[in-house]
């Protein structure tokens, strides 16, 4: 069985978004287990790579929000770069 995660990879826990760095994993026929650095266990149904959560909280929002996002954050660029040039 191919493992998704690699030994030293920080990956998030899903339930409550804990970061965590493997160091060890172990194979129970379909389940892999994984262990951290500070000795907590988590099984491979339970982790994400580091970060995942936020990119699909990301993608979540609606390209209406996005846009307003979007055009605030230009607006300050713009009011920055006039205020370098006066």
């Amino acid at each position: 069985m191919k493992n998704k995660y690699v030994i030293g990879e920080s990956v998030e826990d899903t339930n409550t978004l804990k970061t965590y760095k493997i160091k060890d994993y172990e194979s129970f026929g379909e389940m892999v287990l994984y262990y951290f650095e500070d000795g907590t266990a988590l099984p491979e149904k339970d982790i994400k790579v580091k970060g995942f959560t936020m990119i699909k909280e990301i993608i979540s929002i609606p390209n209406e929000e996005k846009n307003r996002q979007y055009r605030e954050c230009i607006k300050l660029m713009n009011k920055r770069i006039d205020d370098i040039f006066k």
